[in-house]
C-alpha cells in the first residue's frame, strides 16, 4: 500500500496535492509530481496542500510587489 503525499509544511500534515518552488522571480506549481510515489518523495520538500500552496503563492506576490516598488521608488 503506498503512503498518500503529505504537505511538507511544519504542523501541517493536510495531504499534498502540488510541488511549490519559489525563486526571487517566478513561483512554479506542479501537479505532476504525485502521479509517481517515487516523484513525490524526491521532491517531499516540497509538497504542499491547497492552503499552503496559496499561503506560497501569496507571500511570492507580496514579497515580489515589495521588490518592485523599492526598484522603481525615485532616489
Amino acid at each position: 500500500m503506498v503512503t498518500p503525499a503529505v504537505c511538507a509544511t511544519p504542523g501541517c500534515g493536510l495531504p499534498a496535492v502540488a510541488v511549490v518552488t519559489t525563486t526571487p522571480a517566478r513561483i512554479q506549481i506542479r501537479t505532476d509530481r504525485l502521479a509517481d510515489p517515487r516523484t513525490a518523495t524526491a521532491w517531499a520538500d516540497w509538497l504542499r496542500c491547497w492552503a499552503c500552496t496559496t499561503a506560497a503563492v501569496d507571500q511570492h506576490l507580496v514579497t515580489a510587489n515589495a521588490n518592485t516598488t523599492e526598484e522603481t521608488r525615485p532616489r
